[in-house]
């Protein structure tokens, strides 16, 4: 594999990017913009300390041995072994994959998920694909042949940084969730665009190329629907192509569903993604340039905007509110909620809503990630203070001035006792 097509990619991203981003401009006064040039470069060469890098020690340690399936390769045993459940799954019918051409409306690519690793399977393709999460050098892509070997190996596979590195992912290594009017043969109509989905995109404009069931009422969105290329851009409708409707959980008439793990392609689901994914986009930022902020310049006071910008995610600032009431796949609902830290009175971050807003508790579980913890402690300091202003009330302003005080008080007593490396003064 050629190992210098990622270092000119990145490094190409990163001198776009910079000379603009807003991400890097000091409210303390005239500073240097901040490059990690020289961080993105160690990208391609740097060991990766992720979850599929971990599985492969072990299978080449004969500690694990992994079944292969005739029809699902080894689809089912890592979703075993990565610690993926199956009511994750997300069906995706754009050609916006690496195997794009084994992807249509009746054959979506299935994508499972948690915060540590994301795996996508198509039936009948080639290949595996793989997204796992390094804390310091963010989304490291591989692929694993669909061969019945004894030991099978992942390839880090860095054509896929040609979607998965530049402005659209923030300039890093990075995730993408994206809405675009797709066809039923899964042709993506470039000429109308495509939205870069997180928490704060408008419902209307999510979910084009996408399967979506569950009971979301009369939200209107873009998924379950087969556009025509056109030139210029209509109105989509919200109406699915054929007589079913998969809101309501059935996608029989759009696929033979059977040949897929679960039937389904979860609304709860598809809104955690949205903002787990820029969330760890905006974390891997935040730690490129902190790295090389200190390493440049001995402290992060240039990173005012990008450290703003990363406390608005934690704390939903921005979040479109739901439309109405929403019923996801339980089994997806119950297994999340059931995986976080509780404090002593059983409050976890993951507690849904499902209501007006996504979570129960303005603060997202993705402080308990592993990006967040990778990142510098000085950074870490600096986030912890900013949010202990906020949840005691000492900042209410602007971006803050929407979250009541009962939700403040209730995240700081829950970050109290789960959240372990916090300052002393985070006492209650």
């Amino acid at each position: 594999m050629n190992r210098s097509l990622p270092v000119r990619l990145l490094v190409s991203a990163a001198l776009v990017l910079n000379p603009t981003a807003a991400f890097t401009q000091s409210a303390a006064g005239p500073h240097p913009l901040v490059s990690y040039e020289l961080e993105l470069a160690q990208y391609a060469t740097a060991p990766s300390e992720d979850a599929v890098a971990r599985l492969q020690k072990r299978i080449d340690a004969g500690e694990v041995t992994l079944a292969f399936e005739p029809t699902h390769g080894f689809l089912n045993a890592l979703l075993k072994e990565l610690g993926l459940s199956p009511s994750s799954q997300l069906l995706v019918f754009s050609k916006t994959s690496l195997q794009r051409y084994h992807i249509t409306s009746k054959s979506p690519r299935a994508l499972f998920f948690n915060e540590r690793v994301y795996m996508a399977w198509i039936p009948g393709a080639p290949m595996l694909e793989f997204l796992a999460e390094d804390p310091q050098l963010g989304a490291v892509l591989y692929t694993l042949e669909q061969t019945n070997v004894a030991q099978p190996r992942f390839v880090r596979d860095n054509r896929c940084l040609e979607c998965h590195v530049g402005p659209r992912t923030l300039g890093i290594p990075g995730r993408l969730v994206r809405s675009m009017r797709t066809t039923k043969d899964g042709d993506v109509d470039l000429l109308s665009g495509a939205a870069i989905v997180s928490h704060s995109t408008p419902l209307k404009d999510r979910w084009g190329g996408w399967y979506v069931t569950g009971a979301y009422g009369a939200l209107e969105h873009q998924g379950n629907h087969f556009s025509l290329l056109t030139p210029t851009p209509q109105p989509a409708s919200t109406t699915p192509s054929t007589p079913s409707n998969p809101s309501a959980g059935d996608l029989r008439d759009f696929l033979d569903i059977s040949r897929y793990p679960t039937p389904t392609s979860d609304v709860t689901a598809l809104l955690v993604l949205e903002h787990q994914t820029h969330l760890a986009n905006l974390l891997t930022r935040l730690g490129y340039e902190a790295r090389a902020s200190l390493r440049q310049w001995g402290h992060i006071n240039s990173l005012t905007n990008v450290l703003h910008q990363t406390l608005n995610d934690l704390l939903f600032v921005g979040e479109i509110p739901l439309a109405g009431a929403i019923r996801g796949e339980s089994k997806f609902v119950e297994g999340f909620q059931g995986q976080g830290p509780r404090d002593s009175q059983g409050r976890s971050l993951r507690e849904f809503d499902l209501q007006t807003r996504l979570f129960k508790y303005p603060c997202s579980y993705m402080i308990h990630s592993d990006a967040f913890a990778g990142l510098p402690r000085a950074v870490k300091l600096r986030l912890y203070r900013r949010l202990y202003a906020v949840l005691t009330g000492e900042d209410s302003s602007g971006d803050f001035q929407s979250i009541p005080a009962e939700k403040r008080r209730a995240v700081l007593e829950i970050l109290a006792d789960t959240q372990k490396d916090l300052p002393a003064y985070w006492k209650l």
